[in-house]
């Protein structure tokens, strides 16, 4: 039922979005819970808590406005590129849903933060294809990406990303690879002299050194609760991935080099995850919006929906029920 809806045009659509993501942020609307630390050694975090007032309901319902916003943000962009039909709310009810499948994300956290960035470098990366001197594009997206590294430091691994889609574009051009590095350098250059000029730049150095050397494996005591969740989304992402392996073929070229792009940001946000430590969950998000443009196109190309459906609706089902009825 749920996807039949969002696979038409109706604006039912956003109303059951909105409802959707009001029953996942209930509880934390209810009850707000503290916002997360940070693993970068920069301050701008903390500098945007403090804007609220560091309150947590004000964080809370930033959060689930951030969470929405990019949901529909990053629909917008799969539209744009091809990658989703136009007039179609799903991957924003994907991304809401995978944003808050667990109550440790139900909060203004750093990778909602990250996340916003990631979605300008999407916007800007992806128009890569077929423009015969896209350095502008490079410039800003490299930009972009360097950014998301002061609110997130695990973000450094994505330049790797960059790189590969380099590969997958097919651009080597040496002048691309070299603004591609100056737009990643460039805001750490304005913050070497900045901390330069105030003479505190070998504190700032330790404590870039001591957020890399923090990063912990990932804590694996998880709940039978949340085991059950993982199965079912997991499952989801591995028929999404096959099944979107296989009608690559079919698609024109460059619809399948971006969608092999979104695989490979899949791919690299794997490691995140796994030296995430205590915030195993929250730093688990960035590879969400891979995984909706996946799933997203995967729901849409399904012929025979009968019980994906159900199971998708169940697994929503099922996240609302434990945030009502935590104890049960």
């Amino acid at each position: 039922m749920l996807i039949r809806i969002y696979r038409t045009e109706s604006n039912l659509q956003f109303i059951m979005l909105l409802i959707s993501t009001l029953l996942l942020w209930l509880p934390a609307l209810i009850h707000p819970l503290p916002s997360p630390p940070s693993h970068s050694p920069l301050p701008y975090y903390n500098f945007i808590l403090s804007l609220t007032g560091n309150q947590g309901i004000l964080n809370t319902i930033l959060a689930m406005l951030l969470v929405m916003a990019e949901g529909i943000l990053l629909t917008l962009l799969l539209s744009r590129h091809e990658l989703f039909p136009r007039n179609n709310a799903l991957p924003a009810l994907v991304f809401v849903l995978l944003m808050s499948w667990h109550p440790d994300l139900l909060c203004l956290h750093p990778v909602i933060l990250h996340n916003l960035l990631m979605l300008l470098f999407l916007l800007l990366f992806l128009n890569l294809y077929e423009k015969p001197d896209p350095f502008k594009e490079v410039f800003g997206s490299s930009l972009c990406l360097s950014i998301a590294t002061f609110l997130d430091i695990t973000a450094f691994i994505f330049l790797l990303l960059t790189w590969a889609g380099f590969m997958i574009y097919r651009l080597f051009s040496w002048r691309i690879w070299i603004i591609n590095l100056l737009g990643f350098c460039l805001p750490y250059l304005y913050l070497f002299i900045y901390h330069f000029w105030y003479d505190n730049w070998i504190q700032t150095a330790g404590r870039f050194q001591t957020s890399f050397t923090s990063l912990e494996w990932i804590n694996t005591d998880i709940p039978v609760i949340t085991w059950i969740a993982l199965v079912i989304l997991g499952f989801f992402c591995l028929a999404a991935t096959l099944s979107l392996a296989a009608m690559l073929q079919e698609r024109v070229i460059s619809i399948r080099k971006k969608f092999l792009f979104m695989i490979w940001y899949l791919l690299l946000s794997v490691p995140v995850f796994l030296f995430s430590g205590d915030l195993r969950w929250i730093q688990g998000s960035v590879s969400m919006i891979p995984a909706t443009a996946i799933l997203s196109y995967f729901f849409v190309r399904l012929k025979r929906l009968f019980w994906w459906e159900v199971i998708f609706s169940l697994l929503l089902c099922y996240m609302i029920w434990i945030r009502i009825f935590p104890a049960l």
